[in-house]
């Protein structure tokens, strides 16, 4: 039985047998198909394999093409940063000959004297014309606000000094740069300090703060000294100062660059508000400046302790510390600006040369200003208020040429004089002898040598500030001479050019800046050929420096202004006003008076033909 069942299930197995080939069959056929899409797979991956080496190759290819170029770029950059360096090298010394050629051609003379270079520079910025009208009504409200502030220290005690441009001004030329549009002063902190509550209660000035928040010129606070409600903003600039140590200069300078950081990351929140809510901005930032600005200052300003140093720039975090040797500035000396004495750095020339270097160089950038934007100088409605308040207020430089009318008024009516005077007989003889032409005569005083000149058959017109002499001299001429009151130095010879122009004593009696624009209007409006003829008392007069300075060689002395010449320079100004010199002498025998021998210049100079 067994046996049987055996049998059966193998005749039942061989029985499957074809249906298990066929499907074995069927999976050997699913297993080669799916061979051959792994080999078709594989074929594909290996193009791509083959595409992406080659990608990767021209990429790479690409890369070294790159660097290469780079390498080059750099190299055409390097060799043009070279040859860059080397012109801006060449054109500084080209710029720094024709520089020196420039003032020795101005330190020349016709005699053959040379003055030195310093000489040179120093009389070329003293006589350097001022800028225009609005520029000058600012420095005549400056001068009044130095004055005042210059009398409060003195009154109590207070130690000051110039600085910066104003410094400049005063060490080049007595007075301001011409194109300089505020006043620039340092204080030791504690005057300034005392300063800060004395000027609290003064009628005329108050000190206000300019804190400059934005980027990139802040953080800055500006102390600013100004006009009590003048409803304008002509300011001087105060420079709180420290003492400090060389020792101290790491920890300080330390200090002052983490406040510095800090108050630009405190104020950055404030400065977004205010952009974020304009009509809020005053009061955004004003709070701002209680709680952040000022707080930080003054931890900044309590690192210093007394020392051998002098660092100023704690409040201007915009710019870098200056630091100088306490001696460089105490002890104080007195100096001119503007026919005022105030004090300065004892050593003044080592100062301006840490600030600017070589500060004789020719400026090359004279308007480039910030305060006329910033402050509103440069506003029409603004430069007619300072206007208004010079022209309501009896400042120094406001017609100049009137300074002394009252005095000559008074001379001239007491001293009528019909002789000529040795100079007028002089030109008369050497220069004017039998020659027929029009001859204005400039400082023209009782007349007595106008009067000459037409007896001689010249057409003269005569011209002076007194009105009361041109009056009486109007009564006793006919139609020559003619005789005008006026301000000389800005004649524009409205009758017609002349040809002789004649002025005796009189440009010792205006000032530089009048006296470059009398030279100025000469170069503009005389004619090639034109003779002018000038005496003036020298430096080198009994007089000089008698009374009260004003200025360069300028004294006021028996009760007017006298400001004396140095004949180089006089006859550099005509040269460069484009006048050839005939002659130049100075003695003290050309204009005896009353037993006196005045130190006097005589130069005739030609008016050149124009080039």
């Amino acid at each position: 039985m067994n046996y049987l069942v055996k049998l059966r299930r193998c005749f039942q197995i061989l029985g499957s047998l074809p249906i298990w080939k066929a499907e074995a069959d069927e999976k050997a056929i699913r297993i080669e198909r799916q061979n051959e899409q792994l080999l078709m797979q594989t074929g594909e991956q290996s193009r791509s394999f083959a595409q992406l080496a080659e990608n990767v190759a021209q990429l790479q290819t690409c890369q070294q093409k790159q660097n290469a170029r780079q390498e080059q770029l750099a190299a055409q950059i390097h060799e043009l940063n070279l040859q860059h360096g080397y012109l801006d090298t060449q054109q500084q010394k080209y710029a720094k000959k024709n520089e020196d050629l420039f003032w020795l051609t101005l330190a020349e003379c016709s005699g053959g004297k040379r003055r030195s270079m310093r000489q040179m520079q120093r009389d070329f910025f003293a006589n350097l014309p001022k800028d225009d009208e609005a520029i000058k009504n600012v420095q005549i409200v400056i001068r009044e606000i130095l004055q005042g502030f210059a009398a409060i220290c003195e009154r109590n005690g207070l130690t000051y000094w110039l600085s910066c441009g104003t410094l400049l001004g005063a060490v080049r030329g007595s007075g301001f740069i011409p194109w300089d549009d505020d006043g620039d002063i340092c204080m030791p902190r504690a005057d300034f300090e005392r300063f800060e509550q004395i000027i609290q209660d003064d009628p005329d000035f108050q000190l206000a703060y300019y804190y400059i928040v934005g980027y990139p010129d802040g953080p800055a606070r500006m102390a600013k000294l100004q006009l009590r409600n003048a409803g304008f903003s002509v300011f001087l600039d105060i420079f709180p100062c420290d003492d400090t140590t060389c020792s101290m200069r790491e920890a300080a300078e330390k200090e002052w660059w983490t406040a510095r950081q800090t108050l630009r990351e405190n104020l950055d929140a404030a400065l977004h508000q205010a952009q974020m809510n304009p009509q809020f901005r005053e009061a955004i930032l004003s709070t701002a400046e209680r709680q952040v600005v000022d707080p930080v200052f003054r931890q900044a300003a309590d690192v210093c302790r007394a020392g051998d140093y002098v660092i100023w720039g704690r409040d201007l975090f915009n710019y870098n510390l200056s630091w100088m040797p306490k001696d460089w500035v105490f002890p104080l000396r007195e100096i001119t600006f503007e026919g005022l004495t105030v004090k300065c750095p004892n050593r003044a020339e080592d100062y301006l040369k840490l600030i600017y270097g070589d500060y004789y160089r020719l400026p090359y950038d004279i308007y480039g200003d910030i305060h006329s934007g910033a402050f509103g100088y440069g506003d029409i409605d603004t430069q007619k208020k300072i206007a208004d308040y010079v022209n309501a207020h009896e400042q120094p430089g406001k017609n100049l040429y009137r300074r002394d009318e009252e005095y000559w008024n008074s001379y001239y009516a007491d001293h009528p004089e019909d002789t000529p005077s040795p100079f007028a007989q002089y030109v008369m003889e050497r220069y004017l002898k039998d020659r027929r032409g029009y001859l204005v005569d400039f400082g023209c005083g009782n007349g007595r040598d106008s009067l000459y000149f037409a007896k001689n058959g010249l057409c003269v017109l005569g011209m002076d500030a007194s009105g009361v002499a041109v009056e009486q001299l109007k009564k006793r001429s006919g139609k020559n001479p003619r005789f005008i009151a006026g301000d000389f130095s800005s004649y524009r010879y409205d009758e017609g050019s002349p040809d002789f122009v004649y002025c005796r004593f009189s440009i010792h009696a205006i000032d530089a800046e009048q006296q470059a624009q009398f030279l100025q209007n000469a170069e503009d409006c005389l004619g090639a050929g034109s003779i002018l003829m000038i005496e003036v008392r020298s430096v080198n007069d009994a007089l000089y420096g008698k009374g009260t300075a004003a200025g360069k060689n300028a004294f006021i002395y028996g009760g007017h202004y006298r400001r004396f010449i140095e004949i180089p320079e006089l006859q550099a100004d005509l040269i460069l006003s484009g006048f050839n010199i005939l002659e130049a002498e100075e003695s003290t025998d050309f204009a005896p008076y009353n037993g006196e021998s005045p130190s006097v210049i005589r130069i005739i100079a030609k008016k050149n033909a124009e080039a």
